[in-house]
Order: structure tokens, then sequence, then C-alpha cells
């Protein structure tokens, strides 16, 4: 583990950043953001059976690449970062995501 610590050390300092803005900047805008994306759609796809197939599909999609961000944050030589208490857990995104399942 110290090797890899070791290893990735200078890379890490550098990177330890912009993963706290990542980690921050979801936690701060989610909620926005998908509303944001519920009114995209809504504008840009009047036919409801369309616009709720691709709704789901990009929500769907964005609560799986966060849910890999997390799991990334996991693995060496992420995991000792102490910006991960921060993580917003998957399961209220995805209670968020379920506020938009039928309004379209």
């Amino acid at each position: 583990s110290s090797g890899i610590n070791a290893e990735y050390g200078g890379e890490m300092r550098v990177r330890e950043g912009e993963i706290v803005q990542l980690v921050r900047g979801f936690a701060q805008d989610y909620r926005k953001s998908i509303d944001s994306i519920n009114g995209e759609v809504m504008k840009c796809f009047t036919n409801f059976n369309n616009g709720t197939v691709i709704l789901q599909s990009a929500l769907t999609k964005m609560v799986q690449y966060y849910n890999r961000f997390q799991k990334v944050l996991g693995q060496a030589p992420f995991k000792t970062l102490p910006i991960k208490a921060e993580l917003v857990n998957v399961h209220h995104v995805m209670v968020e995501v379920k506020k938009y399942k039928n309004q379209f």
C-alpha cells in the first residue's frame, strides 16, 4: 500500500484538489442539475413517451456514473482522501431522481 502511495504521491497532491472540487460541486449542485436536465428534456421533447424515456435514460446514466466515481474513490490511491466523507450517498441521489420519474 505504501508503495502505491509513493508511486502516485506527486500526482495525488495535484489531483486531490480536482477531486475535492468534483465532490463538493456535485454535492452543492446535483439537485439543481437534475431539475435542469428535466427542464431541457421537457422543452426539447414534447412527445411525452419519448421525453420520459430520454429523461429516465439520462438520469439513470448520471446515477451509474456517480456510483462508478464513488467506487473509484474507494480504490488506492484515493481511498484515504478525507473528502470521501463529503460524498453524497448514492441513495440520496436516487431519491432525487425518482421525483422526476413520472413528471413528464
